[in-house]
């Protein structure tokens, strides 16, 4: 996943000026998972509603967390999108790690992705 990371920054630099849309979400996601996926074919795709995901405590299979719906998750991402995309300026101002911190945790609670970690919940014992 170095190697998937490091080239990841590469399209990044390169596409520095780029407006962040759907189609780099996911080539960023694509080149992120590469090798990395049981199903290949997850990559470079938003799930469907037949990829059921939650959040899972392995000791008692309690569902901690379901993301939301497969259907909804175009409109929930244009809508980051949209806020990433909008200039910084004015009394709109947001600073740019304020931003950046809001798009990732709004994107990884949608679980809009197929990841290469399993989730699980471990606690005591």
């Amino acid at each position: 996943m170095i190697a998937n990371s490091y080239d990841t920054m590469q399209l990044l630099r390169a596409e520095l000026e780029r407006p962040l849309s759907l189609d780099l979400l996911f080539e960023i996601q694509a080149r992120m998972t590469r090798d990395t996926l049981d199903d290949p074919s997850g990559a470079g795709r938003l799930r469907t509603a037949a990829e059921d995901i939650a959040v899972v405590d392995v000791r008692n299979d309690a569902v901690l967390y379901t993301p939301p719906p497969a259907a909804t998750l175009p409109a929930r991402l244009q809508a980051l999108i949209d806020y990433a995309n909008a200039p910084a300026q004015g009394e709109t101002f947001v600073h740019p790690l304020v931003k950046a911190a809001v798009l990732q945790f709004s994107r990884g609670g949608m679980s809009a992705v197929e990841a290469p970690v399993q989730l699980a919940v471990l606690g005591p014992e």
